[in-house]
């Protein structure tokens, strides 16, 4: 719920910029203030320095972006200054409020996540650019890459044909599955058990978890499931797979709410009006009402789960997550933990999400930007391949080095801390251009294990990777509205529910009730606007 009110609060905004630019001096759309003194090829950029102002996160607080020595060097090489405004977090709000602050918006935003609805909304009133125009003749980094890897494309093309979002590639084959799940091998082991692949399997290693001490330590302190239900990395949603249907927990937090809606064969599913969803919370709440899961699944802050999924000695079974790293320090927790493959459902059935990854639409150049080339041309140097490598992973000669013609880390220095050493000059996300094809060519990871584990447990996934959320479709303005009057309670409603049958049973019950709900909140119009959007989308080239 609180996901959705900070969308609306974000369309609130949108709405208060469409009125202040109909009552005039608004920048209108496809109208890019012209500029000179742009070099359109090479550096610099600009032969005359110039300032841009810029809003990007700084997720990990680090210190100002200017005194990092990749920007400083960006810098001197494209004669552009940088004055940085940051936001951590959720920054939904933030967002708004700068986008509502018209006159005196910053001239780009990066990796600003924002539902592509509100995207779409602040292009079609003219607060943000139409940036294709610019890509075709400012950017052939970033040209190259979406014309290489079309996903780039489709993220950031509007329903109006318009992309107002500057597209950003980094497709390391690492992180193309949602929702992979580790297991605490050591336990099974000492109870001699193998890793499940059946849900029914599962449920008998999750018991023996519960009652048979593994961990040694002559207490019940174990917690067989650890996971934080409504997360899109580390949550419920390929579990359900099992069973051929998606939680109404779906989606990438706060840049989207997909609830109960996926994607299968090209179809839209409503997950929750399905029998294979009842009989999934039905599973679910019988681990639930055991004590297999963790009690505080669906209230506990994120921070509290991850502490224990952490605690040593181990009291955690198992999690969802990228790698077994959730657990703590790679070389240690993947002595613990390993994969456990998309488990086989009482049908057989061996489902787990795809998200359209590492393709990013959440970068945008302010229509009342005096500056709009420059700045394409600024983000575009930044999609150099090479350039976004050495930006996420580490500078040049000191943490990275090419090596017969690929790029390579370079071993940390004893006594120093890697997470520092690797990141102190690092800016992770600029606009990028690094397409799966690039990071195979150019990038050696076999000195990387956590990096060759996670190859190896995405391409375990890969072969099951037949469902989809529906948080990258665009809408026009007729479905956008119809999706804001209802989609939000559609999602509120059917979280809630999950919540309750999971934790306190009576789904059976409830089943013919919770369907004529769904009826009569419109859901039928809500899936036909989706199939519509998926459409649209699979038919942008």
């Amino acid at each position: 719920m609180k996901n959705w009110k900070k969308a609306v609060a974000v369309l609130t905004a949108v709405m208060m910029v469409g009125a202040l630019a109909a009552c005039g001096g608004g920048q209108q759309a496809n109208a890019p203030v012209e500029e000179t003194g742009v070099n359109q090829t090479g550096f610099p950029i600009v032969n005359d320095k110039i300032t841009i102002k810029v809003m990007a996160p700084n997720w990990n607080n680090s210190r100002d972006y200017n005194e990092k020595k990749v920007i400083q060097n960006y810098e001197e090489k494209t004669n552009i200054h940088v004055e940085w405004t940051y936001f951590t977090g959720d920054a939904s709000e933030k967002l708004s409020l700068a986008f509502a602050a018209k006159n005196n918006m910053p001239d780009c935003f990066l990796m600003a996540d924002l539902p592509s609805s509100t995207v779409d909304k602040y292009g079609a009133d003219g607060v943000i650019l139409p940036v294709e125009d610019l890509i075709e003749k400012y950017a052939p980094n970033i040209k190259a890459a979406i014309d290489e890897d079309t996903d780039g494309r489709k993220m950031a093309t509007a329903a109006d044909g318009h992309m107002y979002a500057v597209p950003s590639l980094y497709r390391s084959p690492q992180e193309q599955i949602r929702g992979e799940q580790f297991i605490n091998k050591q336990w099974l082991d000492k109870l001699g058990l193998s890793v499940p692949s059946t849900t029914d399997e599962l449920y008998t290693v999750l018991k023996a978890f519960k009652e048979q001490d593994p961990n040694g330590n002559g207490q019940a302190d174990e917690v067989p499931l650890v996971m934080q239900w409504d997360n899109n990395i580390s949550g419920i949603a390929s579990l359900f797979g099992s069973w051929g249907v998606g939680s109404a927990y779906t989606g990438a937090g706060g840049s989207c709410e997909a609830g109960p809606f996926f994607i299968k064969d090209g179809k839209v599913v409503v997950s929750n009006m399905q029998e294979e969803y009842k009989e999934a919370v039905k599973f679910f709440h019988k681990l639930y009402s055991e004590g297999l899961i963790n009690i505080d699944t669906f209230t506990g802050e994120a921070k509290t789960i991850e502490a224990k999924i952490k605690a040593e000695p181990y009291t955690a079974g198992m999690f969802s997550g990228w790698d077994t790293a959730r657990a703590g320090v790679f070389s240690k927790s993947s002595q613990y933990y390993t994969e456990v493959p998309p488990l086989k459902g009482p049908k057989g059935e061996q489902n787990v999400f795809k998200p359209v990854y590492g393709v990013f639409a959440n970068n945008y150049i302010s229509a009342t930007s005096k500056h709009p080339m420059a700045v394409m041309r600024w983000m575009d140097g930044t999609a150099d391949p090479d350039t976004s490598y050495e930006w996420n992973t580490g500078m040049v000669g000191k943490v990275i080095e090419k090596i017969d013609g690929k790029w390579q880390k370079l071993p940390v220095p004893e006594g120093e801390d890697e997470a520092t050493f690797r990141g102190n000059d690092v800016y992770q996300f600029p606009v990028m251009g690094i397409t799966t094809r690039w990071y195979k060519e150019n990038v050696n990871l076999t000195s990387e294990p956590q990096a060759q584990f996670r190859i190896k447990v995405n391409e375990l996934y890969l072969p099951y990777a037949s469902m989809m959320s529906v948080e990258h479709l665009h809408y026009n303005e007729k479905q956008r509205k119809t999706l804001e009057a209802v989609l939000p309670q559609i999602v509120d409603y059917s979280k809630q529910k999950e919540a309750e049958w999971v934790t306190n049973g009576n789904i059976d019950a409830e089943w013919d009730a919770h369907i004529k709900q769904l009826q009569n909140m419109n859901i039928s119009e809500v899936q036909k606007i989706m199939q519509e959007a998926s459409d649209y989308w699979n038919s942008i080239d």
